[in-house]
Order: C-alpha cells, then structure tokens, then sequence
C-alpha cells in the first residue's frame, strides 16, 4: 500500500514538472527564413479580387523550408498562382 501511494505521488510530481517545463514564454532562438526569393515572389502576389467590395488583396505564401521536395512543389505553386493571376 505504501509503495502505491509513493509511485502515485512520485508520478504526479513528474507530471506536474514536465507541464511546468512546457509553460514557456518567448523563444531566444529564431526560425530559420525561408529563401528571399519566394517570399518575395509570394508576397507581392495580386490574388483574384473578392466577392464584394471590387478591390483586390494578396495572399502571403510563409514556408517552412525549400530545402524539402514538398516545399518546393508549394513554392512552385504559389509561383505559378502569381503568374496566372
């Protein structure tokens, strides 16, 4: 009985610690940017103009890398979007 009663209360301790670690406040480290040239490309992007209202709006396009073939595919996109429109 003794010994549930300490593991109970050792793994309460433990789970209260690990919540407390991940209260975090700001980061000191930076996420790594993503090549100027398509955020360039995909934030200077004229969308379709909406419903109402008759003005136009752009849509920013923020990856994560392009290093990776998915991103790419992405920034092709967004690039491909931007020439059509």
């Amino acid at each position: 009985m003794k010994k549930k009663i300490v593991s109970i209360m050792t793994a309460g301790i433990v789970a209260m610690t690990m919540l407390a670690g991940c209260g975090g406040g700001s980061s000191s480290s930076a996420a790594p940017a993503a090549s100027t040239a398509a955020s360039t490309a995909a934030s200077t992007a004229d969308a379709a103009a909406p419903a109402e209202g008759g003005g136009s709006y752009a849509i920013d396009v923020i990856l994560k890398t392009t290093s990776s073939e998915y991103w790419q595919y992405v920034q092709a996109g967004a690039n491909a979007y931007m020439k059509d429109h």
